[in-house]
C-alpha cells in the first residue's frame, strides 16, 4: 500500500506471470497480508486485471458492517474502478488449525440452512508447518487429514468452493467503502 501505484502494478503483474507460468492459469484475485488496505488499491487491483481479494474482516467493522452481514462479498471502487472484497472471517482464522476440527465444523454449523452465504478463512501459510509446534500439530498429530475427512463427512450440507465461482453464482452483498 506505500509503494507507488506503479510498482504496485509491477508486483502484481510479476505474481500473476509466474502464477500462470507455474500452474497454467491466470489469477482472478489476490490475498493481501493481514490489515494491509488503502482505498486506491481497488482501482491498482481492477486495473492490474484482477476481480477480487480477500481482506480481515476488521476493515469491515471499521466502515460499520456488522458481523451478521460478512456472509458474502461486498464491491467496493476508487476511481470508477470496481472490486469484489470478501472478508476473512476471524473465528474461522483462530479457529484453523488451532482448535480440533471439529470446533471449526460445529462454528459452521451455527449457519446451516442459511442459504447462499459464504465464510471465508484465508490465510498465509505460515501456520500450516512454518510457526513453532506447527507442523508437529498439522501433520505428525493429522490435523489436516481429520480436517478434510471432516468436510467431505458434512458436505450434505457443507460445500467448499472458489471465490471465482461464488462470485458468479451469488450477487455483492453490496457497495462498500472500508477504510
Amino acid at each position: 500500500a506505500l509503494l507507488p501505484e506503479a510498482d504496485q502494478r509491477g508486483q502484481l503483474q510479476k505474481m500473476q506471470d509466474y502464477v500462470r507460468a507455474r500452474f497454467g492459469a491466470a489469477p482472478k484475485g489476490a490475498w493481501l497480508a493481514e490489515r494491509v488496505w488503502e482505498r486506491t488499491m481497488a482501482s491498482v487491483m481492477n486495473q492490474a486485471g484482477l476481480q477480487y481479494t480477500v481482506l480481515d474482516d476488521v476493515h469491515f467493522f471499521s466502515s460499520g458492517l456488522l458481523r451478521e452481514q460478512l456472509d458474502g462479498y461486498f464491491t467496493t471502487e476508487h476511481a470508477g474502478r470496481q472490486l469484489s472484497v470478501f472478508p476473512i472471517n476471524q473465528q474461522l482464522r483462530y479457529l484453523i488449525p488451532f482448535a480440533d476440527p471439529e470446533k471449526t465444523i460445529e462454528y459452521l454449523r451455527a449457519f446451516e440452512g442459511r442459504g447462499d452465504c459464504a465464510f471465508v478463512m484465508a490465510d498465509d501459510g505460515e501456520k500450516f508447518g512454518l510457526w513453532p509446534e506447527t507442523y508437529e500439530l498439522i501433520y505428525k498429530k493429522g490435523w489436516l487429514e481429520r480436517f478434510f475427512c471432516l468436510l467431505e463427512q458434512n458436505s450434505c450440507w457443507l460445500e467448499t468452493d472458489l471465490f471465482s465461482s461464488f462470485r458468479q453464482a451469488q450477487p455483492s452483498r453490496g457497495l462498500v467503502y472500508l477504510p
